[in-house]
């Protein structure tokens, strides 16, 4: 009721196209990587899960920040003369694609041991987080589109920190090149 009231339909529009392609990049950036690492947090030891997280981690992490770069490069590059208003659009798609890697992290670490409270805990404060910064955004200040795609960066955001914060809480991190190559198998 709140989208119906405040957003115009071409924001909808806006809103679901860089909605579903944010979606698609933070599928692709993790590789499968997700799945991998549910898996073989169950296969392997307590011993291997530090380096299990933090490997798989910085495989989505640098997957990430790669194409996230890359493709603000070319974002920037083509500017606002050939994109018009679709520009911080497509900025704020690839922020959200980048910064939604990371759910799989909490997701897992809390699913995987049958904590499923405490990850329905961190699930419903990322979506608090999705309404108040949208309804203030979109109601308040009335960004419309923009105002929608910042409460969803926001939503990640809480999801990315908490990912942070169980990888903090894990160190010191060590990589581990079989645990790559295994998560990658896997995963791909």
């Amino acid at each position: 009721p709140i989208y119906a009231r405040f957003l115009s339909r071409a924001d909808f529009g806006t809103v679901s196209l860089a909605g579903s392609a944010a979606l698609l990049l933070a599928i692709t950036y993790r590789l499968g990587l997700d799945q991998a690492l549910l898996r073989l947090h169950h296969d392997l030891g307590a011993r291997d899960h530090r380096p299990l997280y933090a490997t798989v981690a910085a495989l989505s992490l640098a997957l990430a920040a790669v194409a996230t770069a890359l493709g603000t490069l070319l974002t920037l590059a083509l500017g606002p003369r050939q994109l018009g208003d679709a520009e911080p659009v497509i900025l704020l798609a690839l922020a959200i694609g980048a910064v939604n890697t990371f759910q799989f992290v909490p997701s897992v670490w809390y699913r995987a041991p049958d904590q499923t409270g405490r990850y329905l805990l961190v699930a419903v404060g990322a979506f608090a987080a999705v309404v108040a910064v949208t309804v203030a955004l979109v109601v308040v200040v009335r960004l419309g589109a923009v105002g929608s795609l910042l409460g969803q960066l926001a939503g990640a955001a809480v999801m990315a920190a908490t990912a942070f914060a169980i990888l903090w809480g894990r160190r010191p991190w060590q990589l581990r090149a079989d645990l790559a190559r295994r998560a990658l198998d896997f995963g791909l």
